[in-house]
């Protein structure tokens, strides 16, 4: 239905401003929060994927100056894909860092893929609610000039300490001379 346009409507006026003046959800810092998961629909291209949303809440700030943000949330989206969706291996290797940082299991995602059941994930999204874990988070500008606070599970320049592999040692051999015409 369109809208009437003939009618004259007694507003508020109200100052929207620019989307780039809007503060972060948190500023750039470490903390120390709780986390809460919600499920949601992600639609791409005619295709609904599941999302998971995890929200964050500051329960304190290891910085001082960021204190007065306690109480404040920023939100991780988490969207699954099938495994041959292109964006598939970089939520994979994203779910990995979540996990590894938090030392809890992958979640299962083989029905979420296969026929859309979320009941599989119950046991990662009671894990994930559990306690209180750190968390830091990064401000950004997204290429609309919009400040989008990232969450993040490892501080922010740090990679991932993992183990270098194991390489086995094979026993050195020495190659014989071979006799023969020069």
């Amino acid at each position: 239905m369109p809208l009437d346009t003939s009618k004259q409507l007694e507003l508020t006026p109200i100052e929207i401003g620019s989307m780039v003046e809007v503060p972060p959800d948190l500023p750039d810092g470490a903390w120390t929060g709780t986390c809460t998961v919600r499920d949601g629909v992600a639609e791409e291209g005619g295709q609904k994927y599941l999302r998971l949303f995890l929200e964050w809440t500051a329960l304190e700030a290891v910085d001082a100056a960021n204190e007065s943000y306690v109480g404040g949330s920023a939100t991780h989206m988490i969207t699954f894909y099938p495994k041959d969706h292109r964006n598939n291996k970089f939520v994979r290797s994203e779910v990995k860092k979540l996990c590894d940082a938090f030392d809890i299991a992958e979640p299962d995602t083989s029905s979420v893929e296969e026929d859309g059941k979320v009941d599989s994930l119950v046991p990662f999204v009671e894990v994930l609610e559990e306690g209180q874990r750190p968390f830091w988070t990064v401000n950004r500008l997204d290429k609309n000039g919009v400040n989008r606070t990232n969450v993040l599970y490892q501080e922010p320049g740090k990679k991932l300490e993992l183990a270098p592999p194991e390489v086995e040692e094979k026993p050195k051999t020495v190659a014989k001379a071979k006799k023969g015409k020069r």
